[in-house]
């Protein structure tokens, strides 16, 4: 009597709480009773058919095939074992390798090793995977035009619950908000991370996420074919029905920060700025100027006098400059900057990307269509939808940079500097930042500083 192993496969939970898996089973183990099969093992699994990572039962029939316990598989259709052709020819193989038969329920004329059973295993195995393929295209294109509509489909971001696929602010939204203070106040990621007990990774999410800008996001991240998990997808942002918790300015001003991180060496400083620090990130020495900026440090002495100072960051250069000499000394340089120069005229324009995002968008739109149709060929569609994708990517990035209305430059700038000693840290930060790109220092008594404008 012939040893069988059953493998029985449905994609996701609801068709499990369908009977779906149930009826499998009760058809395998029918067809076993029939043809007098002793039944060996059963492996029974809820799992997509191309995160191959996340399929435990898929690599316990691998390991049960490689050992050779049993003398034929039984299967209740190609579907169910792999919805990708080169899983399922190099599952075919290993069986062939160690002498183990194949029977399918529902497709008997593939239970044979004759050529014409081999040439319809492949003919089934391509079926199922250009199935698996369209229904996909079907499932993004409904999510990308909810997500279009301002609905929130994923696990709500901290700060948020969720509720009808709309976000709504929770007790948290102000601990977010204190996050972005604190990493634009100049605290390293560490600190914050031990701070507000989060992971680097989940803290990097949170300074990152456009949600908090009452937007939606599409695309960006995902997962591959073997269900590892990818970013710096191409993706779209959409205006959300949600409420924003932080407002652009803190937003793109933490990007800012964030950047310099990535590029610049901040680890060997063991106590940078803390809230009294508004030059942090804005200075670099000038024999340094390739390298290293210029962040706040603070030394208690002996006497209780505290000694406050910018300390360039370069690993051993120990050039450094007092607080109290160059902070007033950029301010007023500042102010005489707003007062001798008319910005009016230099205002920003934005320039319009939205009819060729509308265009790339329609293109999107056509080849789906053509290729659900049957008009194109699986590898011209890819081919064409990448560079669609990376094209709408590259335009709706310009868009996000061109996002701010036209300003009159000259009257913000005076209108923002007006009692300027008053306002507080973070409101002074916010101002230099907006307005001046970087202070080179030649020297503790000569010091260049750039604008943008």
């Amino acid at each position: 009597m012939k040893r069988a192993l059953l493998y029985i496969r449905v994609s996701d939970e609801m068709q499990e709480e369908k009977n779906s898996l149930a009826y499998q089973e009760k058809e395998v183990m029918e067809y076993c009773k029939y043809k007098k099969y002793d039944v060996y093992k059963k492996i029974a699994e809820v799992g997509s058919a191309w995160r191959e990572g996340e399929r435990k039962g898929f690599e316990e029939l691998e390991y049960e095939i490689e050992r050779a316990n049993f003398d034929v598989l039984v299967l209740y259709s190609i579907s169910r074992l792999a919805r990708n052709q080169y899983v399922a020819h190099t599952i075919m193989h290993k069986l062939r390798v160690n002498e183990i038969e194949y029977e399918v329920v529902t497709e008997p004329f593939l239970n044979s090793n004759s050529p014409f059973s081999k040439q319809m295993f492949a003919l089934l195995a391509s079926q199922a995977e250009m199935e698996s393929d369209l229904k996909s295209d079907v499932v993004r294109r409904r999510m990308l035009q909810k997500t279009r509509e301002g609905y929130w489909l994923f696990q709500p971001p901290m700060g948020y619950d969720l509720k009808d696929n709309i976000l709504y602010p929770n007790d948290e939204a102000e601990k977010v908000r204190n996050m972005y203070k604190d990493l634009i106040a100049g605290y390293p990621i560490n600190e914050l991370c031990r701070k507000y007990s989060i992971s680097n990774p989940g803290i990097r999410r949170v300074l990152t996420n456009v949600a908090y800008l009452g937007k939606t996001k599409f695309g960006f991240e995902g997962r591959d074919k073997k269900g590892k998990r990818v970013t710096n997808k191409p993706g779209e942002i959409f205006d959300g029905k949600h409420e924003a918790i932080i407002d652009k300015e803190t937003f793109y001003i933490a990007q800012n920060v964030l950047q310099s991180i990535r590029n610049k060496h901040f680890s060997i400083v063991k106590h940078l700025e803390r809230p009294s620090f508004i030059l942090s990130g804005l200075l670099f020495h000038a024999s340094c100027l390739e390298t290293a900026k210029m962040y706040g440090r603070s030394v208690l002495r002996k006497s209780g006098n505290r000694y406050e100072y910018y300390l360039c960051c370069k690993r051993g250069c120990h050039f450094s400059i007092l607080k109290n000499n160059i902070e007033p000394a950029v301010i007023n340089e500042l102010k005489k900057y707003a007062a001798d120069i008319n910005l009016g005229k230099k205002e920003k324009k934005k320039e319009d990307f939205s009819k060729k995002i509308k265009q790339l968008q329609k293109k999107k739109e056509n080849l789906i269509d053509a290729y659900t149709e049957g008009y194109l060929e699986r590898e011209i569609f890819r081919k064409k939808m990448d560079e669609v994708e990376r094209s709408l990517a590259m335009f709706q990035n310009e868009e996000r940079k061109e996002e701010k209305k036209p300003i009159n430059l000259d009257k913000k700038l005076k209108k923002l500097l007006k009692d300027f000693d008053e306002k507080d840290y973070l409101e002074q930060k916010k101002i230099l930042c907006l307005f001046i790109d970087k202070i080179v220092v030649h020297d503790k008594e000569n010091i260049e500083i750039f604008f943008k404008f």
